[in-house]
């Protein structure tokens, strides 16, 4: 997310679902402009990502070892990083988790679009 191998401007839309719970927080304004940098003026980014200020570690997932980390972020860190980047920011909206079938926490989705 942070070099992607395309040119500058071509790509329309982004659409980063869950992806950024792989980066910390201070790694996020590179991943950003990175995503400004190859999208055309006027061309949207919608990511989604659980919120919070906690990281999930898991040793095995799907009966399978693993060492991974869900790192959850703040809405308006991400927004934040998003306009630093130089995005307009359309929508944020948060939800709560569907109970007995998503881990118990809060979703976001922004959507922004480069200016």
């Amino acid at each position: 997310m942070r070099a992607l191998p395309v040119a500058d401007a071509s790509w329309v839309g982004i659409v980063c679902f869950y992806a950024i719970v792989h980066l910390a927080p201070a790694d996020l304004p590179a991943a950003f402009t990175e995503f400004r940098r190859v999208l055309r003026p006027g061309g949207r980014v919608v990511v989604a990502f659980h919120v919070g200020n906690v990281v999930v570690h898991r040793d095995e997932w799907w009966e399978q070892p693993v060492r991974l980390d869900f790192i959850f972020h703040v809405t308006d860190h991400v927004v934040a990083a998003l306009q630093e980047a130089g995005f307009d920011v359309v929508v944020a909206t948060e939800r709560a988790p569907y109970p007995d079938v998503e881990h118990p926490s809060r979703r976001a989705y922004v959507e922004a679009v480069r200016s």
